[in-house]
């Protein structure tokens, strides 16, 4: 077993070695800041019924857990391995996205109600896009769900070959 990657002892005896299966290669993608990752297994997946998998940090003590749900089982290869190096980018991506719901928290809410429930889902979306798009980085940009982006690559500037103008940013 991976030293970053924890399991509980009440994950059943048959779900243990398919978790370690998917984990122990995903050890490098925990942070530095976080010394461990607990995995806990739920067989009721109505406490979760949106996803296979979530995650939660405990920045104060340097650790996350891992809850993961039994439909998890019933996915494909692909997609088992898919969602757990999504979870566990989440602890790249979460140390902002908490501090900035915090700031929302503290500025807005009591203020500009509306504006805050706004802004609070803008920065789950955002949260999530980015971590989405790290997992499919780190994925090779494959996921389950098909090519990241089917349209051609973008050419490079100066290239010798450029056959199309490249966008430029104006200041």
């Amino acid at each position: 077993m991976s030293p970053k990657i924890r399991l509980y002892d009440e994950i059943p005896g048959l779900v243990k070695p398919e978790l370690l299966r998917f984990l122990n290669p995903l050890d490098c993608l925990v942070p530095a800041w976080c010394s461990h990752v607990w995995v806990a297994w739920s067989a009721n997946d109505a406490d979760n019924a949106s996803s296979v998998a979530d995650i939660t940090a405990y920045y104060d003590y340097r650790w996350a857990r891992m809850n993961v749900y039994a439909s998890w089982l019933d996915q494909t290869e692909e997609f088992k391995r898919e969602s757990l190096t999504h979870e566990l980018l989440h602890l790249y991506v979460a140390p902002l996205a908490d501090y900035a719901r915090d700031m929302a928290q503290l500025l807005i809410a009591d203020d500009a109600p509306k504006f805050h429930k706004a802004t609070k889902e803008q920065i789950r979306e955002r949260c999530e896009g980015v971590t989405q798009d790290l997992t499919l980085l780190i994925m090779g940009g494959q996921s389950v769900r098909g090519l990241v982006d089917a349209r051609e690559p973008t050419a490079i500037p100066n290239s010798p070959d450029v056959s199309r103008e490249t966008p430029t940013t104006k200041q």
